[in-house]
């Protein structure tokens, strides 16, 4: 069988759709069509670049201070210089555009219901990589659960992404024939040999070059792996975890009670179901990958996951 050359259409947002927050009917269709297609939907001039560049200089200068601690959160081994922070989660941070972007709920809304956000991250490709140090092809979530999409990522791009500068591996479609079985048994969702080399002689993966102000919609169970920067910049974006409420999220995001003002106006989201409001100010630095849990297990979380397997 001929491989299939990817299809990826992308959704290119107007200026007046831009500007109202509004996206027409038509795009969200394309945008529902494309994601249920490939397990990806790419959305052009979706945030405003005053916004983005804000938040590229804030992220950049958080990543730097990142490197200093010793605690570092590195995506998928420490040879892999790919790390985490969170944005910041003090007022004037909560932007609507980036949060809470409205042109992705509109999507996400026809596919799972009105999304809960449930987790908050960035990820810093520091650059000069070796040309070798690419991730293992995988997945995010690593328990065996509903074949349907039940948790949507949303990806915010500060900049342009580049095969160059380590825009990741997409596998469209991998979303699809998602089993439990084709994973690795260590529990890192690492997606076995013999899996993705039967995928790509129907459905090679790709690095998309995507422009600054766009957004990706992803199903987590799309099989991708973080790819090499190789330019002399950071590559930083966004990313926003969310579920529908039905699926009773155990993840938690920490925020000060004075923003409960400002994310309570979100209406195409619930913002409230999973936020913990505390006194005095929240510290965005001490974000941890190990809080990650995709089940409905409050103790299948995903540290809890990889910790039973190491032990066993």
């Amino acid at each position: 069988m001929s491989p299939k050359h990817a299809r990826c259409n992308r959704v290119i947002i107007s200026d007046e759709e831009l500007e109202s927050g509004v996206t027409t009917w038509e795009n969200v269709q394309v945008g529902v069509e494309e994601f249920h297609r490939n397990g990806i939907v790419i959305f052009e001039n979706a945030i405003p670049h005053g916004v983005i560049d804000k938040f590229y200089e804030k992220i950049n200068a958080d990543g730097a201070k990142k490197l200093e601690d010793p605690a570092l959160n590195v995506n998928h081994g420490n040879g892999k210089p790919n790390l985490s922070t969170s944005p910041p989660l003090s007022e004037e941070w909560l932007v609507e555009d980036i949060w809470a972007n409205k042109h992705a709920t509109a999507v996400m809304e026809a596919i799972i219901g009105k999304p809960q956000l449930v987790y908050t991250g960035s990820n810093i490709s520091l650059p000069g990589q070796d040309p070798t140090a690419r991730q293992a092809v995988h997945v995010d979530s690593y328990a065996d659960h509903h074949h349907f999409t039940t948790c949507i990522e949303v990806f915010m791009y500060l900049h342009e992404a580049t095969p160059e500068n380590g825009s990741a591996e997409l596998w469209p479609g991998s979303h699809e024939a998602w089993n439990f079985k084709d994973l690795a048994n260590h529990g890192r969702g690492w997606v076995k040999a013999t899996a993705f080399n039967r995928r790509a002689e129907i459905s090679p993966p790709f690095q998309p070059t995507i422009p600054k102000g766009s957004i990706a919609i992803r199903d987590l169970h799309l099989w991708h792996a973080g790819m090499p920067n190789l330019s002399d910049q950071n590559r930083i974006m966004l990313g926003f975890i969310y579920f529908p409420r039905w699926y009773r999220s155990h993840m938690r995001i920490p925020l000060t009670l004075a923003s409960r003002r400002v994310v309570e106006k979100w209406t195409p989201v619930d913002a409230l179901g999973a936020a913990e409001f505390v006194a005095g100010e929240v510290n965005h630095m001490d974000s941890r990958l190990d809080s990650l849990n995709f089940s409905q297990d409050p103790e299948r979380g995903t540290k809890q996951i990889r910790e039973e397997i190491d032990l066993a």
